[in-house]
C-alpha cells in the first residue's frame, strides 16, 4: 500500500468515477485503475463498486477512506516540516486560517499589523465561518475559534483570551423596557441571542452552571454585529467580553444586565491539527498572537 494508492482512492471517492479522479491527479485513468486495483489487492475486499457512470465505495471502501485522509494528512505534515528545515524560509510562504464569525474588526486590523511587521514574507489567506472546523478541518493551518475544538478531532489548541459571556442592554432600551430583575423577567423582553453554530439556541446559561429556557427574537453568530444590534435598542443580548476596548462604541452605550445571574466563562482559542502542529509558519503565528493577546 502506497501513499499514491491512497490518493488515487480518495480522488475517486470525491470526484465519483475514474475519469474525474484523473483529471484531478494529472495522470492516465489507466494509471488511477491500477493504484485502485493495487490497494484492493492489499487489502483483499473490495474498495469501489463499478458502475455504468462512476464508482460509489463499498463499506469496506468508505472504513479505509476515513483513515486515509488521515494518513495523507500526516504526509503532507512532515513534508511541510521538511520543507521548512531552513530557519531563513521557516516564516515564509501562505498561511491557510479559518477564522470564527463575529470577532471584532479593529482587533484583527491591529493583529494583522503586527503579524505583518514580524513576519513580512508570510501571506495569509482567510476564511471566516460560524462553524470553522467543519468548513477547514484539511485545509486550515490555523484555526481561531470561541470555545474547544471538538475532542475526537485531537487539535492542539492553545487559550487566547478569557471572554466572559453576559447580558448587555443600552440605556435607551432598559429605559423603554425596564430593567430586568430575575430570569423570569426575561421572559418579557426581546432577545438577542449569541451562537457559534449547532442547534438553535433555546437555553442561556447561569453562572452556577445551570441553563434556563428562552426564546431569542434574533440568533446570531457574529458578536460584533450583535453587540451593534444592542447598542441600537433592539433588546438584551447574550454576548461574549473580552475587555477588549471597542473604538466604535462609546463605553456607555452598553449596561450589563443581570449580571451575578447570567453568564459563564468561554476561551477564545487557536488550535492546529496533528499534521500541523509542527509547522514553523503556524508556531510562530500562535505565539505571536499569544503575546498580543495578554498585552491588551
Amino acid at each position: 500500500m502506497t501513499l499514491d494508492e491512497l490518493r488515487a482512492l480518495i480522488a475517486v471517492l470525491d470526484t465519483g468515477s475514474f475519469q474525474a479522479a484523473a483529471a484531478r491527479l494529472a495522470c492516465p485513468r489507466p494509471t488511477v485503475r491500477r493504484r485502485v486495483a493495487a490497494l484492493e489487492q492489499s487489502a483483499s475486499v473490495a474498495l469501489l463498486e463499478r458502475t455504468p457512470t462512476g464508482a460509489t465505495p463499498t463499506a469496506a471502501g468508505r472504513r479505509l477512506a476515513a483513515r486515509a485522509r488521515i494518513v495523507l494528512d500526516e504526509a503532507d505534515g512532515l513534508l511541510r516540516v521538511a520543507r521548512e528545515a531552513d530557519p531563513a524560509d521557516a516564516v515564509s510562504g501562505v498561511l491557510s486560517v479559518s477564522l470564527v464569525c463575529g470577532l471584532p474588526p479593529f482587533f484583527l486590523a491591529q493583529l494583522f499589523r503586527v503579524l505583518r511587521g514580524l513576519f513580512p514574507r508570510l501571506r495569509f489567506q482567510v476564511q471566516v465561518s460560524s462553524a470553522p472546523f467543519a468548513d477547514a478541518f484539511r485545509e486550515a493551518d490555523v484555526v481561531a475559534h470561541f470555545g474547544r475544538p471538538p475532542p475526537d478531532l485531537g487539535w492542539v489548541t492553545h487559550e487566547m483570551l478569557q471572554l466572559r459571556e453576559w447580558l448587555v442592554a443600552s440605556p435607551a432600551y432598559l429605559k423603554a423596557r425596564g430593567r430586568p430583575a430575575s430570569i423570569a423577567d426575561l421572559a418579557t423582553h426581546d432577545l438577542l441571542s449569541w451562537s457559534v453554530g449547532g442547534p438553535a439556541v433555546t437555553r442561556w446559561p447561569t453562572l452556577d452552571g445551570l441553563e434556563f429556557r428562552v426564546e431569542p427574537v434574533l440568533v446570531l453568530p457574529d458578536v460584533h454585529a450583535l453587540r451593534a444590534l444592542a447598542v441600537q435598542g433592539l433588546g438584551v443580548a447574550l454576548v461574549p467580553e473580552g475587555e477588549v476596548p471597542d473604538p466604535h462604541i462609546p463605553d456607555n452605550a452598553l449596561e450589563p444586565v443581570l449580571p451575578d445571574v447570567v453568564g459563564r466563562v468561554t476561551p477564545l482559542s487557536v488550535s492546529v491539527s496533528p499534521s500541523r502542529a509542527g509547522n514553523a509558519r503556524s508556531r510562530a503565528v500562535i505565539e505571536a498572537a499569544r503575546v498580543f493577546a495578554e498585552r491588551i
